[in-house]
């Protein structure tokens, strides 16, 4: 066997390692090819393709780099290159790769989507919509496209449209769930709570175990005042790994206003242990006025707006709260 056919041979058992997931010893096959052909474009995408599965995105570049030298049109490389610029977040130069690609290979809905994606990323929405348009005329049923445009439309705050993106999208996924689980977070915007209810419950069917269904949910649920259903499925996000923090703050709104006080102290305090949250901040603040320890509210509330200088729901509450004290003073009247 010739030196070149060595080369080839290793090439492919790299290649086929890659497959299996075994990528340290693809790596070294690899290496092999190069060391007898230093010029493989084979090996060199190998290579990158190796260091972009093990997040290596610096490697990769490198690699890819190092390929399209020797190979300007090389689809693999110009793809992963800009792969690998995204994955060290510089898009612009990303955006540049996958664009040359694509005058090399203009048909390429996949890559269309991606720059799209890039797009969408810096805010560029229109050149984002122009692209995912691109990508659905080569493949009118991609999820990549819809769910881009679908998107664009909810960041546009056109919720009618981003709802009918999505639906398509649903309409023709396999696993529609991601799907179906905008199309419920946009029905939840428009406060079409009975509807996002049954998207969810579509997700549950499939993943009964998904936390930001059970979460989805109980927002709908709480939206149509079925505030005992409703903390019973933040108990159930809570359970299958809700952030502990935000659940618990949740649970404690939904206690609160069943009047329940002190399970919502319990869980407000419990969300506080764990870290900042304004929103438990608020509610221990509430419990604790509706105790009249009006001060301690307005010192919980201080902490939280140092924290949080300017937010806008602590300045509130925290203004509310000491006209509430002052009302308070004037009441008891002067003390003699």
């Amino acid at each position: 066997m010739n030196k070149k056919s060595e080369a080839i041979e290793l090439s492919k058992e790299g290649r086929k390692l890659m497959r299996e997931r075994r990528y340290g010893e693809a790596e070294k096959k690899y290496h092999a090819a190069l060391r007898i052909e230093p010029r493989d474009v084979y090996s060199l995408v190998g290579l990158g393709d190796v260091s972009l599965k093990t997040r290596r995105f610096g490697e990769a570049l490198s690699y890819y780099e190092r390929a399209i030298q020797f190979d300007r049109k090389n689809k693999f490389a110009l793809v992963g290159a800009g792969d690998a610029c995204r994955g060290l977040k510089n898009i612009e130069k990303a955006l540049d790769l996958w664009r040359r690609y694509l005058s090399f290979y203009p048909d390429d809905y996949q890559v269309m989507t991606r720059v799209a994606d890039g797009l969408r990323r810096t805010k560029d929405f229109e050149g984002a919509r122009r692209y995912y348009r691109m990508a659905l005329v080569e493949n009118p049923r991609d999820q990549y496209a819809l769910m881009g445009l679908g998107e664009v439309s909810e960041a546009l705050e056109d919720y009618d449209e981003a709802l009918a993106y999505y639906e398509r999208a649903i309409a023709g996924a396999v696993e529609p769930s991601r799907a179906l689980s905008s199309a419920a977070t946009v029905l939840r915007r428009k406060k079409e709570y009975r509807t996002a209810l049954e998207y969810y419950d579509k997700i549950l069917q499939r993943r009964p175990e998904d936390p930001f269904a059970w979460h989805g949910r109980a927002d709908c649920l709480r939206g149509l005042g079925e505030q005992r259903e409703a903390l019973q499925a933040w108990e159930k996000a809570f359970l299958h790994g809700m952030e502990p923090r935000i659940a618990l703050t949740r649970m404690g709104d939904v206690c609160l206003s069943l009047g329940d006080v002190a399970a919502a102290e319990r869980h407000y305090r419990q969300a506080m242990k764990l870290g900042f949250d304004r929103y438990a901040c608020i509610g221990i603040a509430r419990v604790l006025a509706g105790r009249n320890e009006i001060e301690e509210a307005i010192e919980v509330l201080t902490m939280a707006a140092r924290k949080e200088p300017g937010e806008p729901r602590l300045a509130a509450e925290l203004k509310r709260i000491r006209e509430l004290a002052q009302k308070t003073r004037e009441e008891r009247g002067p003390l003699t």
